[in-house]
């Protein structure tokens, strides 16, 4: 991998929906994918199903809100269930990979600062790197001699 070059790979093709795609690609786009590991591949693929999913499930559910139940009563669409059910795994997901400014913060990944103390910790010009605790998350910082 060439510095600043994205980890993620490009989107499998299949029939994705145009927001799970946009989602991808702003993913591909953003800083948290210089970071994310190509091992992560099977959960980035995860994650995009999850998404694509949820967004069938949301539909479904706004084309009937409610459905008969098994002795007549109108009850609410087994979709929202499943639509609720998605959106948890999207949030597991999403803390996995620091996906999300919160989620990013929480794995201790901030960006500028990963990349120097990175470069530090590899013998690299005037700067060394310490720990810094924020919380009770611990982050490398560089810090300038």
């Amino acid at each position: 991998m060439r510095d600043g070059e994205a980890v993620v790979p490009a989107m499998p093709a299949g029939r994705w929906l145009k927001r799970t795609r946009e989602a991808w690609e702003r993913l591909h786009r953003s800083e948290i994918a210089q970071v994310i590991q190509l091992l992560d591949g099977e959960l980035l693929l995860h994650w995009a199903r999850c998404i694509d999913e949820r967004e069938r499930a949301f539909r479904a559910f706004t084309r009937g809100r409610y459905v008969e139940g098994s002795r007549g009563q109108p009850r609410l669409s087994p979709a929202w269930r499943l639509y609720q059910d998605l959106s948890a795994e999207i949030r597991q997901v999403e803390q996995q990979l620091g996906i999300g400014g919160l989620n990013r913060f929480r794995l201790g990944l901030t960006f500028g600062q990963a990349a120097d103390a990175l470069n530090a910790l590899a013998g690299g010009d005037d700067e060394e790197a310490e720990f810094v605790e924020i919380g009770d998350v611990d982050v490398i910082e560089a810090v300038a001699r």
